[in-house]
């Protein structure tokens, strides 16, 4: 993630209320970074609303907040 990404971070309210419709799962991904490279670390299906807490509960780390 650059810093422009850092900075434009969608709030999770955001996501929610523009989603029509939402979904019963998602594909949560996790990836790394090590210079250019970019590699998949975790990928796994989660239930819609875990995968928005672990989404919220990683920008809050992010943020310093945790």
């Amino acid at each position: 993630m650059n810093e422009q990404d850092r900075n434009q971070r969608i709030p999770l309210s955001e996501i929610v209320n523009a989603i029509p419709i939402q979904p019963q799962y998602v594909l949560l991904i996790v990836t790394e970074k090590d210079g250019s490279k970019q590699r998949v670390v975790h990928c796994d299906l989660r239930e819609f609303g875990e995968a928005l807490a672990i989404y919220d509960g990683a920008n809050q780390y992010l943020r310093g907040e945790a």
